[in-house]
């Protein structure tokens, strides 16, 4: 079963200061820092449902705490999606579109703006389980929506995303064929992480490069 999420804080800090835990440090760090840029404005989708989902299952295995799991999944999640809103807020649709005129086009913003038309707030949590489709936290922002209700769905989102995940990853990862091939898994998502930096980094760079020829 699944541990007693009342007891997650409760325990955080005595499997912090666990030495056999001390180790996984860099890896919950890996964790933050892939599902938070994973929720702010990306040139590619980040693997953030597959990386969450293999550090589920090696907690499974005891190899990482799966409180810490969540709760850096749930943290990066949220503060993700709120520098998502803040840039929204306070930078205009043209500043955005001159750093990353692929993904600020009139069709993802389009597209931002039908769902949230669509599903007002909602369209927050929605977007979570849509990687490709990260922008309607910036059309929030955008439309200056109110923040306190911003902070609610936000977090509503990140928790509900977390958990799904957490629970697939937690009773998928108890397979044999899962846990057998862990390895195998680990290899293939940090090989995709490599390839989403390095392809999102050529592809900013090239951006900037041609907005400062454009201007020049």
């Amino acid at each position: 079963m699944l541990p007693d999420i009342s007891n997650i804080l409760m325990n955080s800090t005595s499997v912090l200061l666990n030495p056999s835990y001390q180790q996984g440090i860099w890896f919950y760090a890996l964790v933050f820092i892939v599902i938070f840029l994973g929720s702010v404005f990306i040139v590619t989708p980040f693997p953030v449902n597959s990386l969450l989902f293999v550090a589920v299952v090696m907690a499974v295995n005891h190899e990482v705490s799966l409180e810490w799991v969540i709760i850096t999944a749930i943290a990066a999640a949220y503060f993700g999606y709120d520098l998502n809103y803040w840039s929204g807020r306070l930078f205009n649709f043209t500043a955005c579109r001159k750093t990353c005129p692929h993904i600020f086009d009139k069709e993802n913003i389009g597209k931002a703006e039908e769902l949230f038309n669509k599903f007002g707030p909602l369209s927050i949590i929605i977007s979570r389980f849509i990687p490709i489709l990260n922008l309607p936290p910036f059309y929030a922002g955008l439309k200056s929506m109110n923040y306190i209700h911003y902070i609610i769905v936000n977090f509503a989102g990140a928790v509900l995303w977390c958990g799904i995940v957490t629970f697939l990853g937690y009773y998928v990862g108890n397979f044999n064929i899962i846990q057998d091939n862990l390895n195998i898994l680990f290899v293939m998502v940090i090989l995709a992480l490599i390839v989403t930096f390095l392809y999102s980094g050529i592809t900013l760079v090239r951006n900037w490069i041609r907005g400062k020829n454009v201007h020049e």
